[in-house]
């Protein structure tokens, strides 16, 4: 019973997790250009929130108006309390935003989702609470990671114990498949009366793994959408806090580029500069292999525990990861490393309590 409600819970929070909300207008979006720190919110009731739109890092509010004309130019007003009146001429395919004035474009902005699942907003608001009260956004992503490691503690433990139970009895199941290598049925059948007498489930290590990535996607959502998704009493977070230093990266909103450090920046041309990835997604990078190696050490994998599919991971995820920090905010990869380390550090802690509690 409990592994029934235990895996609806988990259909059901990947189901909710995954459902966007709809808007009355293509326009009613969060519009957004991270490299040059704007944010333009056009909510429903025609009123627009800004970051750095025109051109000032202070936050605007006011309205904005509509129009068609005959020729078919779509035009927007922008009428604000601190600039005046701007009319602009859109096209939008749904995805981009195209603003021009003049004849010359103004600004191209990207849609961006709007707040949305059970599972980002309150991470979200968790978020804007620790940088709130910490008041640095590196340091606040450092804690909060920590914290959500600590809080699945108990899920990795569970996990692993599933791993090392499913190693000591390996080599009576090699023994069974091979007595009933004719009939791969009573094969099975045998396998499982064996797993339940030795109270072994062997969905126990996949499914700490689907939480474990839901909670993935929802964290990196945030990151990727701070401006969205990171509240703190019902406001979102001033986009001045989330776009600190910390270390070499000047902003954390933007990717870590290599060109971003005035060395390298004399010596990549420039067409190359907005694509070669940066120290942080190099550090990453290798975080992540060595944390690989780390979770596969020691630890025989069977064939059914995906020792094929954990050998690809273990070299397209740091690939992965080195291809995103060109393109995402360099707090994704903050995340990451951190959570990383964290998981260098407490994989042999618990394969070593485990393997005590299972003798």
């Amino acid at each position: 019973m409990k592994r029934k409600l235990g895996l609806l819970l988990i259909v059901l929070t990947l189901m909710l997790s995954l459902v966007s909300c709809g808007s009355a207008n293509s326009l009613d979006a969060i519009w957004k250009d991270y490299e040059h720190g704007i944010s333009l919110d056009l909510l429903s009731n025609n009123a627009f929130e800004s970051n750095n739109f025109f051109g000032d890092e202070v936050k605007l509010t006011g309205t904005y108006s509509l129009e068609e004309s005959a020729d078919e130019i779509k035009t927007i007003k922008f009428q604000s309390t601190e600039f005046e009146t701007q009319e602009f001429n859109y096209t939008s395919d749904g995805v981009k935003l195209t603003l021009s004035k003049d004849d010359e474009v103004y600004k191209v902005l990207k849609k961006s989702e709007r707040r949305e699942g059970m599972i980002k907003i309150p991470l979200g608001y968790a978020l804007g609470f620790t940088v709130n009260l910490i008041g640095d956004y590196a340091i606040a992503i450092i804690l909060f990671t920590l914290v959500l490691k600590l809080v699945l503690l108990p899920i990795s433990i569970n996990q692993t114990k599933s791993q090392v139970k499913m190693q000591k009895v390996k080599p009576i199941v090699d023994k069974i498949n091979e007595k009933y290598k004719h009939d791969k049925q009573k094969a099975q059948q045998k396998t499982m009366e064996l797993y339940q007498k030795a109270k072994i489930n062997p969905m126990a290590g996949c499914l700490p793994l689907i939480i474990n990535m839901v909670l993935l996607i929802a964290f990196f959502r945030v990151l990727m959408y701070p401006d969205t998704f990171i509240y703190h009493n019902g406001e979102p977070i001033a986009h001045s806090m989330l776009s600190g230093e910390f270390l070499w990266i000047k902003n954390l909103t933007n990717p870590d580029l290599l060109a971003n450090i005035p060395l390298f920046a004399k010596i990549i041309p420039a067409n190359l500069q907005g694509v070669i990835p940066g120290i942080m997604p190099i550090l990453t990078a290798l975080v992540t292999l060595f944390s690989f190696n780390s979770m596969t050490s020691g630890t025989a994998q069977t064939e059914q525990q995906g020792a094929a599919m954990m050998k690809s991971m273990k070299y397209f995820m740091p690939i992965m990861f080195l291809m995103l920090g060109a393109k995402y905010p360099a707090s994704l990869m903050v995340y990451w490393t951190v959570s990383s380390v964290f998981q260098m550090i407490q994989q042999p802690i618990i394969k070593k309590l485990v393997d005590k509690e299972v003798e």
